[in-house]
């Protein structure tokens, strides 16, 4: 497991790690009001994130939600911060807010078929269907990093993408079910039969990598 970064000693102005398997356990901050606990756990979170390590945070004050706000690399620079570390978390780092009752962020619902709330911008509404085609490739069992799921989750996202553009979002598994199983025909529905060659290429790569995965010569390598 890696080594997490945390700060320096301020008396001996040697580099203070932990190893991440710490995680593994229960961790206490404790200290008096403005003593830096919040500021602790901000770095540790970004320590970890930036070592594969995931947080799910639950943040009613708001303070570790900031984490979300990047800095300008300018301002990091002119007050002697490490840039390049700030480049690395904001490229290799995926922040997604959700808010229950709230109409900003992503609200939070325990129903997958949930519709868009009105008025909500472009950028979450690509994360909203983002974030529904990939819970509807977990439920369906596809839940690794391997490219035959990467093809499921992007033809699910396409899929949702038209559907929500065409005011027909599915409202459960059935209807789920039927876009999946007959796409060409919704197509047609919609008039978007511009959409066919790139459904059909999603159809056509997932067909080939599950034929590779499934010959034994390419398992065996």
């Amino acid at each position: 497991m890696p080594e997490l970064h945390i700060g320096m000693n301020l008396q001996s102005q040697e580099s203070f790690h932990f190893d991440s398997e710490l995680l593994k356990y229960h961790i206490a901050l404790l200290g008096a009001t403005g003593s830096g606990k919040t500021v602790a756990a901000k770095v540790i979170i970004e320590e970890a994130a930036m070592a594969g390590i995931p947080s799910i945070i639950i943040d009613p004050q708001g303070d570790l939600g900031r984490l979300a706000m990047l800095a300008d690399f300018d301002e990091i620079r002119e007050n002697g911060g490490d840039v390049e570390l700030a480049k690395k978390f904001s490229q290799g780092v995926e922040i997604r807010i959700w808010t229950p009752t709230k109409k900003s962020g992503l609200p939070l619902s325990i129903n997958p078929f949930k519709p868009i709330p009105n008025g909500m911008d472009e950028d979450d509404k690509t994360t909203w269907i983002d974030v529904m085609a990939g819970g509807f490739a977990l439920l369906a069992g596809y839940n690794s990093a391997k490219e035959k799921t990467k093809q499921i989750r992007a033809y699910l996202n396409e899929l949702l993408t038209l559907s929500v553009e065409n005011n027909a979002l599915p409202q459960d598994f059935a209807d789920l079910a039927n876009y999946v199983g007959n796409p060409l025909e919704l197509l047609e529905e919609w008039n978007r039969e511009d959409k066919y060659d790139e459904l059909s290429d999603f159809i056509k790569r997932y067909q080939d990598v599950k034929s590779q995965n499934s010959n034994p010569q390419n398992r065996s390598q």
